[in-house]
């Protein structure tokens, strides 16, 4: 059925020995006895059917929580090749509780979190770039020592901010972060999911939306 033998996890972490992780970087999995019905039914149900991209390849089916009203493109954000299967779509995630965040540092206080770009003590940061979502792509890090050109999903990391999706205000030494949504954007968005859900879409409308042109196939045990 597919062209390639590996999963695209498998060949991930080839070198680890294994292809799934139990946390937010694959799927948080807590053990037998956090198991729910309604998840274990929706497996059953959904047994042998995967998405495939337009080779015929199980999909690099990215995800996040939140999307804080519009997804992204693997490329903006990522040092990836385009895909055609993740680009931005409309959320639905405003019941999110991360749909609008804030968060305020001192800008002393950044210097810990930063200190991997060897630029000193920061004095300034400076959005450069935005993609179509409004997430910051790339942004100047200034620091006493020199600058450093980051991606915002770098920053993101870095200061553990709920996304990229964000406005910034420096002033009397308070750096002001005000943005939406809560992960990378990239994919599909838990919250907008469940919205889609509880407003009638079943499961093929859901992945259709937020996976443009991919695929379900069944395929045999």
């Amino acid at each position: 059925l597919f062209r390639s033998n590996e999963s695209w996890n498998s060949r991930r972490r080839k070198d680890k020995g294994y292809d799934l992780e139990s946390t937010v970087e694959d799927q948080v999995y807590q053990g037998v006895s956090a198991e729910k019905w309604a998840t274990t039914r929706a497996v059953k149900d959904t047994k042998g059917i995967i998405l495939v991209d337009s080779e015929g390849n199980p999909l690099i089916a990215l995800y996040h929580s939140s999307g804080g009203g519009y997804t992204d493109s693997i490329e903006n954000l990522w040092d990836e090749n385009p895909s055609p299967h993740i680009k931005p779509r409309p959320d639905y995630d405003d019941k999110s509780p991360h749909f609008k965040w804030t968060r305020t540092f001192k800008i002393s206080d950044l210097n810990n979190s930063l200190s991997s770009l060897n630029i000193g003590e920061i004095k300034n940061i400076v959005p450069l770039s935005a993609s179509v979502s409004k997430r910051v792509t790339w942004l100047d890090v200034i620091g006493s020592q020199g600058k450093s050109q980051i991606r915002g999903e770098q920053l993101r990391k870095l200061l553990k901010l709920p996304s990229s999706k964000f406005n910034l205000e420096i002033s009397n030494g308070i750096v002001h972060f005000a943005g939406r949504g809560y992960g990378h954007g990239l994919g599909l968005s838990q919250w907008g999911s469940k919205s889609l859900a509880e407003n009638g879409f079943n499961f093929k409308q859901i992945l259709a939306h937020y996976y443009i042109g991919a695929k379900l196939v069944k395929i045999e045990d």
